[in-house]
């Protein structure tokens, strides 16, 4: 068996700057705010977010605790911000950029997982239930942030 990957990609239309929204979304103090699933989330080890910081959640599915490490492998604000790691035994990329859109940003968050061997069957299951929490995330960040008209 080869490879499955399988992709997504949501937007929102916020009212902040990228700069406002930037910081916001990379701020571990406030991913709980606008991620319903995470409890927590921290930097391995303290410090500032860059380029090969180590992001630790804690989250809550269901009656389920567990954690997630994720991986920056790109930090450029006030433009773009991605992690990767592996959730539930597939290799995921979350990709955020910021856009200045009218007096505000259009973020777009861009899922990529990717299964290999017999764990590619679970890259589209663990897709549709990343999308559907990213929906209702952007969904809170325009609440906490304002949308954009």
């Amino acid at each position: 068996m080869g490879d499955s990957v399988a992709r997504f990609a949501e937007h929102a239309d916020i009212a902040a700057s990228t700069n406002e929204t930037f910081n916001y979304v990379t701020d571990q103090d406030k991913v709980a705010e606008w991620n319903e699933h995470v409890q927590r989330a921290e930097v391995v080890g303290g410090g500032s977010v860059g380029v090969g910081t180590r992001l630790r959640q804690h989250r809550r599915r269901g009656n389920r605790d567990f954690d997630l490490t994720f991986q920056v492998t790109a930090h450029e604000p006030p433009r773009r911000h991605t992690v990767a790691g592996d959730v539930f035994g597939v290799h995921t990329t979350m990709d955020f950029d910021f856009a200045e859109h009218g007096a505000g940003t259009r973020l777009t968050m861009t899922a990529t997982v990717t299964g290999k061997g017999l764990r590619g069957i679970l890259a589209p299951v663990v897709a549709r239930e990343m999308r559907k929490s990213t929906v209702v995330a952007l969904a809170a960040l325009k609440r906490r942030l304002g949308a954009a008209s």
